[in-house]
């Protein structure tokens, strides 16, 4: 088992809320927690990196009014608080290799599948569809990534990555690409 890590989160806003004349304020606290652990293991000249991270965010508005004045008449609409938890739980494993493509310039291959489980979600994770139909997607993802890191110069390196996040989920098409450019002083 390779080091543990760990976070914990506290939010607040203030904010508005508005329809037509009518108008509210509502504040909304939000607390988060992660715990991880991770390893780095080395396979010939491979590298393999697991990870393992379990999260906990919970999210709720107080009661408030909207309220305004229609045609002279003051109205007033209670609106009621609400919360909402979720919960996931992540594995990843990160298969890597590194090469020297000459001139002290380094660059890293890697590829990573991972597994995300909603042990927790908000309206026992039913969504409105684009159709505004109510629909309950799975509680399970799986993503395949894939990128690579190369060192350009002794203080700069270049990171960029591109991944499928969403198979299991039908209908669902989640795509996520990332260029980064790091530069040490």
């Amino acid at each position: 088992m390779g080091p543990v890590d760990g976070t914990l989160s506290y939010g607040f806003s203030s904010s508005q809320s508005g329809i037509s004349v009518l108008s509210g304020d509502y504040l909304t606290h939000e607390f988060g927690a992660t715990f991880g652990v991770h390893g780095q293991y080395v396979v010939n000249d491979f590298r393999l990196r697991p990870k393992a991270t379990l999260t906990f965010n919970r999210v709720f508005s107080g009661a408030y009014d909207l309220a305004g004045t229609i045609l002279n008449q003051y109205l007033s609409v209670p609106i009621a608080g609400n919360a909402a938890s979720l919960g996931t739980m992540e594995v990843t494993t990160e298969i890597s290799r590194q090469f020297d493509i000459g001139g002290g310039r380094l660059i890293q291959p890697y590829v990573e599948a991972g597994a995300v489980y909603e042990y927790l979600r908000p309206n026992d994770g039913r969504i409105l569809s684009g159709d505004l139909d109510f629909v309950t997607p799975s509680p399970w993802s799986f993503s395949l990534r894939g990128g690579a890191t190369a060192l350009v110069a002794e203080n700069v390196s270049l990171d960029a990555r591109g991944g499928y996040l969403s198979f299991g989920q039908n209908g669902l098409d989640v795509w996520k690409a990332q260029v980064r450019v790091a530069i040490g002083f």
